[in-house]
């Protein structure tokens, strides 16, 4: 585990003597630099109210934080606070405003901002799944709980605000894991088509956390390639941010109903 000042003189250098003049090479090192670091979910705060508090913190992380740590101090370390208040938030540095849903708010803004791009659609038996987020209804369900003390001001404009919001209509391309495993091994074909490094989603439908309001990824994390074996690089729940093999953890879950595959994007 190192203190995020540990890790931005370290990028930092590696930028300016240009040890790594690739971009997966950089973003491979970048991930490297938190394993140990121990899970907690909900890992950090936001700078307003309601849940204002440590904004950024390398103490403890969730999948999620990891990894848009991880692009936001890949991307430039002198600049690394600007693109993680621009992964993390839309119109307001609050809990109304933060990036919850990666389909809807996550993804998008990597794609816009970031320059990454949708791998799965380059993979052959690719599915498209289309979800009905309910972002405007959960929203609502933490009002009473967020509003409770005395840091909302105008718990009632928050209310009219999400309650005129309709559910958002997505779609995600998924890579069903009969297309990812073949005779119990990694498929060559789908190896082939992975560069050395890539985000990776695990998209669930029906799961008991999601089902209520459609979110479609449970689990994020790094996939990452080194001569053709393939590991999952993530912040592993209640434990901490490790390596794992890939094809032992997606055996675990394959057979399982509610998993219906991954998504990947791509520098």
């Amino acid at each position: 585990m190192h203190s995020l000042f540990t890790i931005l003189f370290t990028l930092t250098a590696i930028f300016a003597l240009g040890q790594s003049n690739h971009k997966n090479q950089q973003l491979e090192h970048a991930s490297s630099l938190f394993l140990g670091t121990p899970y907690k979910f909900s890992s950090i705060k936001d700078p307003l109210l309601p849940e204002q508090g440590a904004f950024y913190d390398t103490s403890y992380l969730d999948c999620m934080t990891y990894v848009m740590s991880v692009i936001a101090l890949n991307e430039n370390p002198e600049n690394w606070l600007n693109s993680w208040l621009t992964l993390r938030y839309q119109n307001s540095y609050d809990f109304w405003g933060r990036n919850h849903f990666a389909t809807i708010d996550f993804n998008p803004i990597l794609k816009s901002r970031f320059n990454f791009s949708d791998l799965s659609t380059q993979i052959s038996g690719h599915l498209n799944q289309t979800f009905l987020v309910q972002k405007p209804l959960w929203l609502l369900t933490q009002i009473p709980k967020l509003c409770q003390k005395e840091s909302c001001k105008s718990p009632y404009r928050i209310w009219q605000k999400f309650s005129n919001q309709p559910a958002i209509n997505t779609t995600i391309s998924v890579i069903p894991y009969n297309v990812i495993i073949k005779n119990k091994q990694l498929s060559p074909a789908f190896v082939n088509k992975l560069p050395s490094i890539a985000i990776i989603e695990f998209i669930r439908l029906g799961w008991p956390v999601g089902e209520m309001i459609q979110i479609p990824v449970s689990h994020m994390g790094f996939l990452i390639k080194k001569n053709n074996r393939l590991i999952l690089r993530h912040a592993k729940w209640k434990q901490s941010v490790q390596d794992e093999d890939f094809l032992t953890y997606i055996k675990t879950i394959q057979f399982d109903p509610s998993h219906l595959g991954v998504h990947l994007l791509t520098l």
